[in-house]
């Protein structure tokens, strides 16, 4: 950004944070010591303390997986393991955060109503996709609609030509939701079409993530707001030792107009279209929609703008009427997912269309690490013969979650599960397509942090064309990408597929 300078940091502030979040785990630490010391008095009480934590975690409506994580180290180092579940869990901050979300999400409730006749023209056709619109309008809430013209984009690239072109056109507001942003080429074009639009009278917000300020320069957001733009950060990070810093908002939304709306695996950064090359050929899709589904997109990046407003906003301004619906059999479902709200959302989507497939399910996705009900649905759906492909990158990001992925391998493929690994670099897409009807596309990754940590979004769309559009990616891909056989499986260093079996156990924390 030509115009953005950066102020001198008499500090640089991972290093600080880094600094501070040490210093706390040396007092936890120091905690243990000295209560150590004790143990031939006290080893009884902690161990009987102990064992009632782990009946209580047990009992809590909890994944499976995070009890293990948590009982493990009780298990193996009581005294320290009470410590740190007693300072994780009652640090408040986690739970006033996800009752800010709900109350957000409350008030724009009476805006997201879904058309009965639309969902009984999708029961009509399909019963038990009907009923999964059905819970996602009750639970969500998040109305089903009938599509209008929605495109699928086979890559980063040709996601932000699309959004650079809707963003020119707009007249009215601009809605960005993202949750990595870096400097560079792909930034600057964006900032200069929003300043333009900004400075014309168009109401421009910005919304991202807290993790991402350490690539930023300092000071960024009050450069933001010099050129018209509002600007918020969701949960900026603080230097504590807390799973409130575990809920970041790795959602993507971009809405103009009310008109059209984006959303996929994309962030704006250089590397998402390839003008920066981290690793390999970085492979992304999205999807832009349009049509009456565009006003849920809306309320959605609302919801989490308006989280710790005191008053309402008069959202029906943002919003559009359609008198005239489409006259089709296609259906759209925008949904968003969010940690501690009694609805594993994103998972659901993901398992129904898992059990309800009958020819083929086909999956990318940048990590699998599947919680057991993901990994059953999808060993099941392979053993009663639907012919289930997943790719996976062939170049990581992150070596751990990768070794990870690697460990389930041989587990899938004695299943029947076809695994393919992309070849030219990371495959950072979220797509589920099955039998040329049903497809998602959104920001949900297949592991636990996106599953049940992160605010997540997506859009559910039964349609042939859409399906036919995201199987053709999936099989221009899969020419690229290489199946792992078992014998590839054994090729794989010891060392790796150790640290895989291993690592496999704090899948949780990934």
């Amino acid at each position: 950004m030509s115009k953005l300078r950066k102020p001198r940091r008499k500090s640089h502030p991972v290093l600080v944070t880094l600094l501070l979040m040490l210093i706390q785990l040396g007092v936890l630490i120091y905690a243990y010591i000295l209560f150590a010391g004790f143990t031939q008095f006290l080893a009884f009480g902690w161990t009987i303390f102990a064992l009632v934590l782990i009946v209580f975690i047990i009992n809590r409506e909890e994944n499976p997986g995070y009890q293990i994580a948590w009982i493990i180290p009780m298990c193996l180092f009581p005294l320290f393991g009470i410590l740190l579940y007693i300072y994780v869990q009652v640090l408040p901050g986690t739970r006033a955060m996800a009752k800010e979300h709900a109350k957000s999400v409350e008030r724009t409730a009476p805006f997201l109503v879904f058309n009965r006749d639309v969902l009984r023209r999708l029961r009509s056709i399909d019963g038990p996709f009907g009923s999964l619109a059905m819970y996602m309008g009750k639970r969500g809430p998040h109305p089903l609609y009938l599509s209008g013209d929605n495109e699928y984009l086979a890559s980063g690239e040709d996601a932000f030509e699309s959004i650079f072109e809707a963003l020119e056109s707009a007249k009215e507001f601009i809605f960005i939701e993202f949750f990595i942003m870096s400097e560079g080429e792909l930034m600057d074009r964006a900032l200069k079409i929003l300043a333009e639009k900004a400075a014309s009278g168009v109401e421009v917000r910005f919304l991202y993530d807290g993790t991402t300020s350490y690539r930023l320069p300092v000071g960024f957001d009050q450069y933001l707001t010099s050129l018209g733009i509002r600007v918020h950060i969701f949960s900026p990070v603080i230097p504590l030792l807390s799973t409130y810093q575990n809920n970041r908002d790795h959602r993507k939304i971009i809405v103009v107009d009310g008109k059209v709306a984006f959303t996929g695996g994309i962030n704006l950064a250089d590397e998402y279209v390839n003008i920066k090359e981290l690793y390999g050929h970085w492979k992304d899709a999205a999807i832009r929609v349009e049509g009456e589904a565009v006003n849920s997109f809306t309320l959605l990046f609302l919801q989490m703008w308006n989280m710790q407003r005191p008053d309402d906003e008069d959202v029906l301004v943002y919003l559009r009427k359609y008198d005239q619906l489409p006259k089709s059999d296609s259906f759209i479902i925008p949904y968003a997912d969010a940690p501690y709200d009694g609805e594993s959302m994103a998972e659901n989507v993901y398992l129904h269309i898992l059990y309800q497939a009958q020819k083929y399910v086909h999956i990318m996705s940048p990590y699998f690490i599947p919680s057991h009900d993901i990994l059953t649905a999808i060993i099941f759906a392979a053993k009663r013969g639907v012919d289930v492909k997943l790719i996976l990158p062939r170049i990581p990001d992150k070596r751990i979650p990768f070794y990870v992925a690697r460990g389930y391998y041989p587990q899938l493929i004695r299943a029947g599960v076809k695994i393919y690994e992309y070849l030219p670099g990371f495959t950072h897409s979220k797509v589920f397509v099955s039998d040329d009807k049903v497809s998602t596309v959104g920001s949900v990754n297949l592991d636990y942090r996106s599953l049940y940590l992160h605010y997540e979004v997506g859009a559910l769309v039964y349609e042939k064309e859409m399906s036919l559009k995201v199987e053709a990616d999936i099989l221009s891909t899969l020419r690229e990408s290489e199946r792992i056989y078992m014998e590839d499986y054994r090729s794989f260093h010891l060392f790796t597929r150790l640290i895989g079996k291993v690592m496999r156990i704090f899948g949780p924390l990934l």
